[in-house]
């Protein structure tokens, strides 16, 4: 009886703060123009963006969710600078958006395994890098490239993006990845990414869903590799289900499984849209799915992602956010779960009876929860 007070309390807070911020939107928008934040912006995406987030505002409002005014109040004030900018691609073309901070290892991998898809553009944002990212991105020619040294939170992340995205516009498709994914889809040893963005037309698919499957190696974790592919080559088969999450009071399908949810208890949901066609209205609202997110009650998983966790060097970054409160789900809580079981634990191996090695596209198939795409 305490707890459905205290949720209730909750969501009418919620509920009052989301609706009484979206009041002053227009306001921050006005402010944000005058300084020059968005001059960039045409008049007509000026208002489409001002007027999506004003309905995710409200939207989550009525509905008791989280309010997202900081992925709106970053859209608004971040100082982003731009380094390098370019004209876009061909429409059909995705253009790779993600923010990065002293990942090269990653990086590098990330572009070699996209421009081997047809990729022609990147757009980085740096989030004030010290290893090399930066000067590395700087060299390449494919690359986009935008640096902002505030503070990293998720939701602030989300904002970045949004930004970036607003850059290149509307009605034209985009990846939105971590440095640590790797988008895998059947057929693409042959097919690249604009044959998927062609089937997603086709199919009138605007948004393509993805199952995260976390990569790992056969020997034990944190040891260090020279080559993250040929190690971290082994997913789980048959560790997966589906649960339900609530974004305030509306139920949403979403996934758990993997190494991490059998070993760890980590139930962070493995549901992502990382191919995405940016119509006018869309926002990106979380790392897991964008507004409106009507899709995520029905949409299939029909590709993968390749995720690239504990490596070594990572674990004095999962400490630095555990301790910091940021990161992923419940302010870094997945990242305590992650050092509490590391703590009482030695030798830490994922392999388990489902593991199977991840030699080509063709492996989705052994995924049940999966319904592979067939270019």
């Amino acid at each position: 009886m305490i707890r459905t007070g205290k949720a209730l309390a909750r969501r009418i807070i919620v509920s009052l703060y989301c609706l009484f911020a979206s009041c002053f939107i227009p306001f921050f928008f006005r402010k944000a123009f005058r300084s020059g934040e968005l001059t960039y912006l045409s008049k007509s995406d000026y208002c489409i963006w001002k007027n999506a987030m004003l309905k995710m505002l409200r939207f989550n409002g009525f509905h008791g969710g989280r309010p997202g005014m900081q992925v709106v109040m970053t859209f608004l004030k971040a100082r982003i600078e731009v380094i390098r900018q370019s004209a876009p691609p061909d429409i059909r073309t995705p253009i790779v958006v993600l923010c990065v901070k002293n990942d090269l290892r990653r990086l590098r991998m990330l572009t070699d395994h996209y421009r081997g898809l047809g990729i022609e553009r990147f757009a980085i944002l740096d989030n004030g890098s010290e290893d090399g990212t930066f000067e590395w991105c700087l060299e390449q020619a494919d690359m986009d490239l935008y640096r902002c040294t505030e503070s990293y939170r998720t939701l602030v992340k989300e904002g970045w993006i949004n930004r970036i995205v607003s850059c290149y516009g509307f009605n034209r498709w985009y990846i939105l990845t971590d440095s640590d994914e790797l988008l895998v889809y059947s057929g693409m040893e042959t097919h690249p990414l604009p044959d998927l963005v062609h089937y997603a037309e086709a199919h009138h698919i605007s948004r393509i869903r993805a199952l995260v499957l976390d990569a790992y190696p056969d020997h034990p974790l944190f040891e260090k590799t020279d080559d993250i592919k040929a190690s971290f080559r082994w997913i789980d088969t048959d560790s997966y289900r589906e649960h339900l999450f609530f974004n305030g009071s509306i139920p949403l399908k979403g996934m758990v499984g993997g190494p991490r949810f059998r070993l760890m208890g980590s139930d962070v949901s493995l549901s992502k849209f990382p191919l995405i066609f940016f119509e006018p209205g869309t926002v990106s609202e979380t790392a897991h799915y964008q507004f409106p997110s009507g899709c995520v009650k029905s949409s299939p998983y029909q590709v993968g992602i390749l995720h690239y966790k504990f490596m070594d060097g990572d674990l004095d970054e999962y400490r630095a956010r555990a301790e910091e409160k940021r990161g992923f789900a419940h302010h870094g809580g997945n990242y305590k779960k992650y050092l509490e079981y590391i703590r009482d634990h030695e030798n830490i191996t994922f392999m388990y009876e489902g593991s199977h090695e991840f030699t080509d596209s063709g492996v989705l198939d052994r995924i049940s929860v999966l319904d592979p795409i067939r270019l």
